[in-house]
């Protein structure tokens, strides 16, 4: 039924007598899916039935309608979402989570076979969480606001470097998401100069809203972050060599973690040499950790030093 209403709402919606030849059941069977729909699912419809003077006229979805989607696309869409569970995109997750279900329900699925409730039991997620999804969430959506706007805003931020919390009036250009953290760039106007803001770092978020800014011309964020292994720059790109051993070729072969990352040489033991083109390198030497001794850095010596001494760093702290 939400196939039909969903498909037919844009060209004036469909009467009683199209829904029971359609889904071939009786009116009574239509009344209650569409309750159902109503009182489950969250969707508004426009009934004829419910107003006064009977059944006569046309049923559809009110004002809008759900896009014209597969219940396998539909689930994708449902996974993606699950992803953002404790994230600063949690708000309004069970608003969409129910409209999607409507889809996933449509021709071959019935409403009470398939509850929300067992789709999420059949799936578990890993992943970090925040502490407080709902502050969070807050303040990201008054940051989207102020750059649809080009408001300038004022935060509340607090620096994890040097374990203080500071005031800030900036302009906010734009947002990057990296592991599911989301991440504000923006022109601080005390610094006169582009900063890197953590979002769930941010304790509050003023927006000026009498206060507009014009976006450059000339900034382009895909551009800003073309070589940045994570967020975070360093003066120059710089060309890097690592050699992995033959137990995570595999991986690297079937993973780009960089768009600069290329296979150059496959050695007659399985391993492989990889280069890259990057800044950042602590963000990058965080993640060579992750590898372990399947990992050895070759050039450039720079960053050899670094490596060792993060890691001599490191045993120092056990000693």
């Amino acid at each position: 039924m939400i196939n039909l209403l969903n498909n037919t709402t844009p060209h004036g919606g469909m009467t009683l007598e199209d829904l029971v030849n359609k889904l071939d059941v009786s009116d009574r069977t239509v009344y209650r899916d569409l309750d159902d729909l109503e009182q489950k699912l969250g969707i508004i419809i426009v009934r004829p039935d419910k107003e006064v003077g009977g059944t006569k006229g046309k049923y559809k979805l009110e004002n809008t309608y759900l896009p014209s989607i597969s219940p396998d696309k539909a689930l994708f869409i449902f996974l993606s979402i699950l992803q953002q569970k404790d994230t600063a995109l949690t708000v309004g997750i069970q608003e969409i989570k129910q409209a999607l279900i409507g889809t996933l329900t449509k021709n071959k699925y019935n409403i009470k076979d398939i509850p929300l409730e067992k789709l999420e039991k059949r799936i578990y997620i890993v992943d970090q969480t925040l502490t407080e999804p709902e502050k969070v969430s807050e303040n990201f959506l008054k940051i989207i606001r102020a750059i649809e706007q080009s408001n300038s805003i004022e935060i509340t931020y607090f620096k994890s470097y040097s374990q203080e919390i500071s005031k800030r009036r900036i302009e906010p250009y734009g947002l990057v998401c990296k592991h599911h953290n989301w991440y504000l760039i923006a022109n601080c106007l005390e610094k006169e100069d582009l900063r890197t803001f953590r979002i769930d770092q941010i304790e509050r978020v003023s927006i000026e809203t009498q206060t507009k800014f014009t976006f450059p011309s000339n900034f382009n964020l895909q551009n800003h972050f073309e070589n940045c292994w994570g967020v975070f720059q360093d003066e120059t790109a710089v060309d890097v060599k690592v050699k992995f051993s033959n137990s995570v070729a595999y991986r690297l072969k079937k993973i780009k973690y960089h768009p600069s990352q290329e296979i150059i040489e496959e050695l007659e033991d399985g391993s492989i040499i990889v280069s890259y083109k990057i800044t950042g390198m602590k963000e990058f030497i965080g993640w060579l950790l992750q590898w372990r001794t399947s990992a050895i850095v070759l050039e450039p010596q720079s960053l050899v030093d670094l490596f060792k001494k993060s890691l001599n760093d490191t045993l120092a702290l056990y000693e």
